[in-house]
């Protein structure tokens, strides 16, 4: 009975976050990492990194940007780890361009590079594609940064003929 209680208690949670109505990610993220909701918490983990960045807040992103320091109960899976090495390299790249540390950019970049050819999700390549362009941007490099980004645009089109939405109506 307490298995399933707890249970509900996660889906309840779970729910009013993907509504918008649970404002404590990293609250949200640590209960569910810790009572093995892998899959549900590494959801989050991107907010919660990009929320941090978005708050000019690098030290508190960095301390969701090692995987080590990352506390599951049950570990992710391999699919899920490859998932979770990209998000926080990106959220590490993030930090360092947002610190203006080029060092740490350069060696992100490089991380982010060998992410962007691997078997990940089309949208979260895409989404390393545009971190990219992002840092050949601020070191000035235009060129780069627009092939990096013709590059993420290539692979939204794809996800799209992949699942073609319907087409909106005007009315």
């Amino acid at each position: 009975e307490g298995a399933a209680l707890r249970q509900r208690f996660i889906s309840h949670m779970a729910s009013l976050w993907e509504s918008g109505r649970y404002r404590h990610p990293v609250l949200l993220f640590s209960f569910l990492a810790r009572n093995g909701s892998t899959e549900l918490a590494l959801r989050i983990l991107p907010e919660i990194i990009r929320r941090k960045l978005d708050e000019c807040d690098p030290a508190g992103a960095a301390a969701f940007c090692d995987p080590r320091s990352l506390e599951f109960s049950v570990p992710p899976t391999a699919e899920q780890a490859k998932e979770l090495a990209a998000v926080t390299a990106l959220g590490r790249l993030r930090a360092a361009l947002l610190e203006r540390n080029e060092e740490a950019a350069e060696a992100e970049q490089e991380e982010a590079k060998k992410l962007a050819g691997s078997d990940l999700a089309l949208s979260l390549r895409g989404e390393v594609l545009i971190e990219r362009a992002k840092y050949f941007l601020s070191g000035g490099s235009a060129t780069a940064a627009l092939d990096e980004l013709k590059r993420a645009l290539l692979l939204y089109q794809e996800s799209r003929e992949d699942k073609p939405e319907v087409t909106a109506e005007r009315g």
